[in-house]
């Protein structure tokens, strides 16, 4: 697949990640949907997708890779500033289908936690470093995208998403990660 439509698979799948979780502000089918579903605020969605497709898979087709990835990271940042709401009251917490509001606390948790498993999705997909920059210049231009728009929350969500970020890398271990044996017997065998 060409560089060029991988790059704007995954600035669509951006795109839509960061207006994807308002998505139920839109379409409301109370009970079921209101605004801050975890249907929609979760990492439900990008999860789905990936078992859909099995984008992780080696032979899955390269397109819903680099959709996901976009679609995932920009998803986690928009996660990271609904972490702070003027107020967590009403619709500030997270909605559950016939339930109604979650308590404050599991909110908060169901947020942060998604937003993790978001990022760990997208480093999970990631094939090598170039494509680990890609993703780190997805999350800081949504980011920005995000903090145009927010700017008052912009402070405490880029350090909720940088700590996030980084432990999602780090559990991550992305799979191109070079084997030093396999190296020395490539290069020993010429």
């Amino acid at each position: 697949m060409s560089h060029l439509v991988a790059f704007v698979l995954f600035v669509g799948g951006c795109f839509i990640g960061l207006k994807f979780p308002d998505f139920d502000q839109t379409f409301r089918w109370y009970p079921l949907l209101v605004h801050r579903s975890i249907l929609t605020h979760s990492f439900l969605f990008p999860l789905l997708l990936i078992m859909s497709f099995g984008a992780m898979r080696r032979e899955a087709l390269s397109a819903t890779r680099w959709f996901v990835m976009g679609l995932s990271a920009a998803i986690a940042v928009h996660l990271c500033f609904d972490l702070f709401p003027r107020y967590w009251t009403g619709f500030a917490r997270i909605h559950f289908p016939f339930y109604g509001a979650g308590p404050t606390w599991i909110s908060q948790v169901c947020l942060a936690l998604s937003a993790f498993v978001c990022l760990l999705l997208a480093c999970r997909l990631l094939r090598n470093a170039r494509e680990l920059y890609l993703l780190l210049g997805g999350l800081i231009v949504t980011y920005g995208v995000s903090a145009a728009k927010q700017p008052n929350l912009s402070f405490w969500a880029l350090v909720t998403l940088v700590i996030v970020s980084f432990v999602a890398l780090l559990v991550a271990r992305p799979k191109y990660q070079h084997d030093e044996n396999a190296l020395v017997r490539k290069y020993l065998h010429k």
